[in-house]
Parts: structure tokens; C-alpha cells; sequence
């Protein structure tokens, strides 16, 4: 479940899926703008029109809407607390950036501005940072920034991968996927970069994408542990790791409703992948998207 390798042109994100599972397998003031309406209003990035877009649609999968009408190849999208702003990583410079517009899709301005990759964007809860994914030193590792783009700054310092940050709800912890233990883990750490702790703790097996519940006692994340690409859920502090999903399929990206009652996630048991929903306890797992194209990275508005 990658958003990119290293290559040129606008190719990672399109292996964001590909390689989504590739790399798996080898490896969304009130959510501004017209329709589709409602708190629990999905941004998501798309493959349908050929190449990677932000689309929206209601927490049912109705009224499946693009965003931005343009050729550059977009994804990640991630809501402002208050719903009225859309972070998103962009190509349009040739490489990939993080953008901030309005929750319609305009308004766009660029955030970072440097020939390295920018991605993964997270908002902290009080609106007044954003947490991404940076390889501009080397590996990646986990930056924050203000949310107008300044004082952007490193949170981690590693020689191996540390990727896909989540905010606590309470602003005070980020998880993050490291590599550092020569696999994939879940680690937390204070939003200054202080006391980054492995709180997966699964060597045998890849742990990533984590996803901060709403109350802040449980993440959600990815786990390859039994054979493929499951979601799972543990307490914050690593206790009770369970399988939601239980399925042959890969499944990924999973995130939290502003509810706090389901969670939303990608599964290619379709033949693509394409966005679900499921309850916190994995039960009535309902398909959303149904594209030619992959579906993938859900994020609910607030």
C-alpha cells in the first residue's frame, strides 16, 4: 500500500493502488460547496478519468461529484477540522506537493514548494498545522507545517522510512508507519517529534496507515499478518490488535466517520479497488464507489 516510489512524472500516485497492493502483495465551515451535502460528506481520490482526482460523495456513495477539473494527477484528500478546507498532494509542479483549497474544490494554494515529494497530508485538530510525508532529506520522514504553509519543520530524523502520519483527536500524539525496525510498524509519538514509541510491535508481519478514532482510544490500520492485506483495530496503546475486514481480498486506508460508529476503507474483492464501509466491529461491510478505476484513500469531513 504505497502512494508513490521513486519515479518520474506523475506515475506513484497511479501507483498509489497498483502499487497499493502491489506493494501489498510484494509488498474526506461545514464541508463547503454545492452537493453532495451532509457531515459525513467522503472526499476520495479516484482513477475513473484516467488518471488520479479528488471526487467527493455522500456518506452513502450517492452523488459521486470531482472536485477539481484539471489534467494534474491529485490524491491523499483530507478535510480541515471545521469541513471548509481540502488538503491534497498535487503533480501539477512534476512533482508531488501539498495543496490546501476550499471544501468545492476552489481557492487552491500551493504549501510546499521543493523537488522532493510531499504527501500524506493530516490536519491537527485545532486547524493550525498540518502533519506530511517528505523524502527531501532521503528517506521519508514525518514533517509539520502551519497550516499556510510555513515553518515547516521535521518530526522525525530516521535513515529508513517514516510515513502516513494521524493526529490524535486531542492534538497532543501522531502515529506514524516506520521502518526502522526493518519492518513496517504503527509508532506514536508527541506532536513535537518527542517519545516515538512502537506500539504495533509485530516483526513478523507489516503494519501501516494508521487512523486516530474519534475519541482517541483506538487506531485503525493496516496489517498484512494473515497472508494479506487486512484492517485491523487495536487500543491506543497496542492492546487487543483485531481483524475487521476477514477477507481473502486486500483491503486498506481505513478512516474513521465523524460519528465515530464506522469506518470506511479500500478492498479490491471486486476485481478493483474500490471504497466500503463497515461498522467499528467489522460487521455490514457495504461497497460505496463502483468505477472502472480505482477508488482508494476515503476521508470523511468532520
Amino acid at each position: 500500500m504505497q502512494v508513490r516510489v521513486h519515479s518520474q512524472g506523475p506515475q506513484p500516485l497511479l501507483l498509489v493502488v497498483t502499487l497499493l497492493l502491489l506493494s501489498i502483495a510484494v509488498a474526506c465551515a461545514g464541508c463547503g460547496g454545492e452537493s453532495p451535502t451532509g457531515p459525513d460528506r467522503i472526499a476520495f481520490t479516484s482513477y475513473r478519468d484516467a488518471n488520479f482526482e479528488i471526487y467527493v460523495m455522500n456518506e452513502d456513495g450517492s452523488n459521486q461529484t470531482r472536485l477539481m477539473q484539471n489534467k494534474n494527477e491529485e490524491g491523499r484528500p483530507a478535510w480541515s477540522p471545521d469541513g471548509s478546507r481540502l488538503a491534497f498532494a498535487s503533480h501539477r509542479e512534476g512533482n508531488w506537493d501539498i495543496y490546501v483549497a476550499k471544501g468545492d474544490g476552489t481557492g487552491e494554494a500551493r504549501l510546499t514548494e521543493n523537488s522532493a515529494y510531499d504527501e500524506f497530508p493530516a490536519w491537527s485538530p485545532d486547524g493550525n498545522s498540518i502533519a506530511f510525508q517528505s523524502d527531501r532529506d532521503g528517506p521519508y520522514q514525518i514533517y509539520v507545517m502551519k497550516a499556510d504553509g510555513a515553518g515547516q519543520i521535521p518530526l522525525t530524523k530516521e535513515k529508513v522510512n517514516d510515513r502516513t502520519p494521524s493526529w490524535s483527536p486531542d492534538g497532543s500524539k501522531i502515529a506514524f508507519s516506520s521502518e526502522r525496525d526493518g519492518d513496517k510498524e504503527i509508532y506514536i509519538m508527541n506532536a513535537d517529534g518527542s517519545a516515538q514509541t512502537n506500539v504495533s510491535n509485530r516483526p513478523e508481519s507489516e503494519e501501516w496507515f494508521p487512523a486516530w478514532s474519534n475519541d482517541g482510544s483506538k487506531i485503525a490500520f493496516t496489517s498484512d499478518r494473515d497472508g494479506n492485506w487486512e484492517i485491523y483495530v487495536m487500543n491506543a496503546d497496542g492492546s487487543s490488535q483485531t481483524n475487521l475486514t476477514g477477507h481473502q481480498a486486500d483491503e486498506g486506508c481505513p478512516a474513521w466517520s465523524a460519528s465515530g460508529s464506522q469506518i470506511a476503507f479500500i478492498s479490491d474483492r471486486d476485481g478493483n479497488f474500490e471504497i466500503y464501509v463497515m461498522n467499528v466491529d467489522g460487521s455490514d461491510q457495504t461497497r460505496l464507489t463502483r468505477s472502472a478505476g480505482d477508488d482508494v484513500f476515503p476521508a470523511y469531513c468532520p
